[in-house]
């Protein structure tokens, strides 16, 4: 009971950081989500969890590792998220869900970006395999293993470096793996 106690508080928490990242009120919020403002109110006092499609929701519109947050209290496996081997219908589901997220439907209107903004960065599947792909063998080679937080800010961070630099050199992951 107490592990669903504290993960409803860290479920609250984020909600409440991406509404006022994004700079709006609880009703605004929840138009965006297509939901209505009595909802917002009980996840943030966390006296309600957001449904699976919630979640999916609540991601399409954040940004960075609360994208990938939100995605792994929506359900998806955590080996989506790492790159470990998955039966394929879950893998094919699992991306299905992510496509969702980055090509949300119309009802929410959120760029497909890791960060927003005017500096948002567009959305690139053959990146982002390549920025996961990287990361692995890395990680792999060095015997390390990450914390999923960490990991997902790994691959959101060697994303947007990669989509900066116009490269995908791997030995920029050396730099970041210094740092992690």
């Amino acid at each position: 009971m107490q592990d669903k106690n504290k993960d409803l508080a860290l479920i609250a928490q984020r909600i409440r950081l991406v509404r006022n990242e994004l700079k709006l009120t609880q009703v605004e919020f929840a138009e965006k989500l297509g939901l209505d403002q009595t909802t917002i109110s009980k996840w943030e006092r966390e006296k309600a969890r957001p449904t699976p499609e919630a979640l999916v929701g609540l991601a399409s519109i954040a940004h960075d590792i609360n994208k990938l947050f939100f995605l792994a209290h929506a359900g998806l496996p955590e080996q989506y998220l790492t790159g470990e081997p998955m039966i394929p219908e879950i893998l094919e589901a699992s991306a299905r869900v992510v496509e969702s997220v980055t090509n949300p439907p119309q009802q929410i209107s959120a760029p497909p970006s890791t960060r927003g903004g005017a500096d948002a960065i567009p959305w690139d599947r053959e990146v982002m395999a390549f920025a996961i792909e990287t990361v692995d063998k890395e990680l792999k080679k060095r015997g390390r293993t990450l914390p999923i937080d960490k990991y997902a800010q790994m691959i959101v961070l060697f994303y947007e470096l990669c989509h900066e630099t116009k490269s995908q050199d791997p030995d920029m992951v050396e730099r970041l793996l210094m740092i992690a």
